[in-house]
């Protein structure tokens, strides 16, 4: 299993694994051997996430059981050798059983090839789940145009709330009556769309734990160094807590 997780979880190829495995007493086995094995070993690995997420405390409620939730993510990929050709990979996972529901290759460089919703299928009672990547009202309609819900990460300088039903709404003054770890709270909003029309749903925050905090403070004060950046007194609030918009109606899911 350690062999394998070089490979899946630390993004060395079959050959630098091997290699690896070899040099550190763990096994000695050819890339290619290596590989059959991984392919045998899928549904072990499906266990054993599956049992992580029960043990963990989280379930799907059961007035939800008919809605499907799916992950998306990106990330880059490397073709073999010192040359070898960079890749955009998108995908999409339904949790539980982590079967593949969908994915795509695109060049890393290039007009429409970033993160987004759109990227993939959708059906009626999809719920699809993404980091704040895919916070953007184009692709949340997309979604929804779809029939489908939507929980994701909240980027602030991407997605705009507005009042619901005419109640005054400003997200950094809500979130500052988070004072305490673990703290959350919901709010009704809309959210505008470039086109025409808005997009009914909800803001969930929660309040992180002290070392949390501070490490996501010190990420951003790396970040904004690196870039030669200042960072915003809002930006450094917004660290604090893990926000997400989420479209699903509370009897389905609540925010706890």
């Amino acid at each position: 299993m350690r062999t394998l997780l070089l490979h899946i979880a630390g993004g060395y190829s079959l050959r630098e694994t091997v290699v690896l495995a070899k040099s550190s007493g763990i096994a000695d086995v050819s890339d290619v051997a290596l590989l059959k094995r991984l392919r045998r070993a899928e549904e072990w690995f499906k266990a054993l996430a599956g049992a992580l997420f029960r043990e963990s405390g989280m379930s799907i409620p059961r007035c939800a059981k008919q809605v499907r939730m799916r992950l998306v993510d990106g990330t880059i990929v490397k073709e073999p050798g010192k040359t070898g050709s960079q890749w955009r990979f998108h995908y999409s996972l339904q949790i539980l059983t982590s079967n593949s529901r969908s994915f795509k290759l695109l060049p890393v460089n290039g007009e429409g090839v970033g993160e987004s919703f759109e990227h993939f299928p959708v059906n009626k009672n999809d719920c699809v789940i993404g980091d704040r990547g895919y916070s953007t009202a184009r692709g949340i309609r997309y979604i929804t145009d779809q029939q489908g819900h939507v929980i994701v990460r909240v980027n602030t300088a991407a997605l705009k709330f507005h009042p619901y039903l005419g109640a005054p709404f400003d997200l950094l003054k809500a979130i500052g009556s988070l004072s305490v770890f673990g703290q959350l709270q919901e709010w009704s909003v809309v959210i505008p769309c470039p086109d025409s029309g808005h997009i009914e749903g909800g803001v969930c925050a929660i309040r992180k734990s002290e070392h949390a905090i501070q490490l996501a403070l010190k990420k951003l004060r790396r970040e904004a160094s690196k870039k030669q950046k200042i960072l915003q007194p809002e930006t450094l609030e917004y660290a604090q807590y893990v926000i997400v918009f989420t479209t699903p109606s509370s009897h389905q899911f609540s925010g706890s």
